[in-house]
């Protein structure tokens, strides 16, 4: 960043995170460039924020990152009243070090609802928890 090199954050799989949250990726890579660097000043929410939405379209060439015509329409809504969202007025820095996933009220992906009210509107929960369980009947349980 200090270099001018242009940075964005996104996430692929359980791999590389197995929450697959571009949220997530945010805090982490804030927290870590700040112990990285012994410097709580490394890197700024406002710049960590702007490396996991904009940035990512502007780096890869796609039409997303903004809200603009000719942009492909995926939208996160935050409920600012959320408590992890608040003090209000701090929006920048509780999205990238304090936000919780209930703050999450609408998810669109080319402009088809994918979250409504923070719940998933194109999947059957429960048929996902049934298979997940029939799926993972066998398998041994998780170290401690």
């Amino acid at each position: 960043l200090a270099r001018g090199i242009p940075v964005c954050l996104g996430t692929d799989g359980g791999c590389t995170n197995s929450r697959r949250s571009v949220f997530e990726e945010m805090r982490m890579a804030a927290l870590l460039a700040k112990a990285r660097d012994a410097d709580a000043e490394a890197v700024t929410a406002e710049q960590v924020l702007l490396a996991g939405t904009a940035r990512g379209g502007e780096v890869l060439g796609l039409p997303v990152g903004r809200i603009a015509a000719g942009y492909l329409a995926d939208l996160v809504v935050l409920d600012l009243e959320a408590l992890s969202l608040q003090p209000a007025g701090t929006a920048e820095k509780q999205v990238v070090y304090a936000m919780q996933p209930e703050a999450i009220r609408r998810v669109l992906v080319g402009g088809e609802p994918i979250v409504e009210d923070g719940r998933p509107v194109r999947v059957d929960e429960d048929a996902i928890r049934a298979e997940v369980a029939r799926v993972t009947a066998g398998w041994a349980p998780p170290p401690r």
